[in-house]
């Protein structure tokens, strides 16, 4: 199976991934007041600008964030980072680390540096520390939860990775041909956009509209029993649930499942033996998929492409050990939820207030 990584499409058909060009002086003169340029780890690749221009978050943007659960987040996401930003730019394509990347920035720039009561994410090393020094006490409230360390983590701290010029936003694969086949080539997306999760969820919920809506009170008794059972309480005043229509609804979960894992290796599907099929539907990339056979060794190879991609916020980070009151280096989640919630619960101390009668 032969891989060439393929350089980033110039052509106007294809997914758009150019370069997009720094802003000159003429341009910049352009942009409202207000917005502030934000450097982007990505250099103008992976369908990211190279210089985002971003305002604040208003009162309103952070009302309709506070009333999204996670399920829900992706598509406010989308939403409100695209009114933040000057100009046409679709956030759903982008990768889900430079979403982070620009959060992060936002946040410390227009709120403050600072990330407070970050949970420490001790590990065995602290363990072996705490013993050393005889602390049974503190080991025990670790291993119980009953002790959380946390520190105060300084974003300015925080090293940025860029992209390498040597990763490409395409990878071609041609699986080597046996008893004189045709040669088939096929040419993948190598990174995975923050939209796509939007895209795959429409889609199976929409060919499996009928199928959930002839389960959904099964599925409601369902996860009320569950509650139930787990919190102690008598199930006596709960429907009781047919074994038969238990094992219809979790066929249709599995079904919903094998047709997600598909479609999510069909979305990134971009042309087939030289056709380009940039732009066709997810069920004709589903559809062209089966053709040439889409097995684990061809999605093993597209894996090794997605897991080869680092940029925007390092994770490593060193920090001021809680337990050890020493430097070390651990590694750090940012998560999009997590730098929402930051941002609704800052409190600004930029403005003095005074009460008149």
């Amino acid at each position: 199976m032969n891989i060439i990584r393929d350089n980033d499409y110039d052509d106007a058909n294809t997914v758009p991934n150019k370069v997009i060009e720094t802003k000159t002086s003429t341009e910049m003169k352009k942009i409202p007041v207000g917005y502030l340029p934000i450097q982007m780890s990505t250099k103008g690749r992976l369908n990211v600008p190279e210089i985002v221009y971003v305002r604040n978050f208003t009162t309103s943007d952070l009302l309709e964030l506070s009333m999204v659960n996670e399920e829900l987040l992706p598509e406010r996401v989308i939403s409100t980072l695209g009114s933040l930003i000057y100009g046409d730019v679709d956030i759903g394509l982008w990768p889900e680390n430079a979403i982070v990347e620009l959060l992060i920035k936002i946040y410390s720039n227009y709120f403050t540096p600072l990330l407070t009561q970050i949970i420490f994410p001790w590990n065995e090393e602290d363990i072996k520390w705490l013993e050393a020094q005889g602390k049974k006490k503190e080991i025990e409230s670790l291993n119980s939860g009953s002790w959380v360390p946390r520190i105060d983590l300084d974003l300015r701290t925080i090293d940025i990775i860029e992209l390498e010029n040597d990763k490409k936003a395409y990878v071609t694969i041609r699986p080597k041909a046996k008893n004189g086949e045709k040669q088939t080539e096929v040419t993948f997306l190598t990174y995975s956009r923050y939209g796509d999760s939007l895209i795959i969820k429409n889609y199976i919920e929409t060919v499996f509209e009928d199928r959930i809506k002839e389960f959904a009170k099964i599925k409601q008794l369902y996860e009320i029993r569950q509650r139930y059972i787990e919190s102690g309480q008598n199930l006596n005043n709960i429907p009781v649930i047919s074994e038969r229509d238990i094992l219809k609804w979790q066929k249709m979960e599995m079904d919903k499942a094998l047709l997600a894992t598909k479609a999510s290796q069909a979305l990134y599907l971009i042309k087939l033996n030289g056709e380009d099929l940039s732009n066709a539907s997810l069920e004709e990339k589903i559809r062209r998929l089966d053709e040439v056979h889409f097995d684990i060794k061809m999605a093993k190879k597209i894996d090794e492409n997605f897991n080869n991609f680092r940029f925007g916020i390092n994770p490593d980070i060193e920090v001021i050990n809680p337990i050890t009151r020493e430097k070390c280096t651990r590694r750090f989640s940012f998560q999009i939820f997590n730098i929402f919630s930051a941002i609704q619960t800052y409190q600004s101390d930029e403005y003095d207030i005074s009460y008149d009668d």
